[in-house]
């Protein structure tokens, strides 16, 4: 079921606020690219009772990093040197070879 919410274009930048609100909106289970300390890797945002939500990393997140470095280095390249941490919408080709914990 849809929440009407449009799914950003891959790439996209996301601002996560201290809520877990995103700005753009996205889709509950919305899987994202983490990149920071120039490398890259691949997580959802989750529910915590202590923080209000945190990084949840798939199971074969070292495996989907190396393939989010190469995709981030031909896509924007230009945040790898963030000092920032930069969140970004993950390519779907990515995103659906995430193994979750169940």
């Amino acid at each position: 079921m849809s929440s009407g919410i449009n799914s950003p274009s891959p790439f996209t930048f996301i601002r996560i606020l201290a809520s877990g609100r995103t700005v753009p909106a996205v889709e509950q289970g919305c899987v994202f690219l983490l990149v920071q300390d120039n490398g890259v890797s691949v997580c959802r945002l989750v529910d915590d009772p202590d923080f209000g939500f945190s990084m949840l990393h798939p199971q074969n997140d070292g495996v989907l990093s190396v393939l989010a470095l190469i995709a981030v280095k031909a896509n924007c390249p230009q945040y790898l040197a963030s000092a920032d941490a930069v969140v970004l919408i993950c390519p779907e080709e990515i995103a659906r070879s995430a193994e979750w914990e169940l």
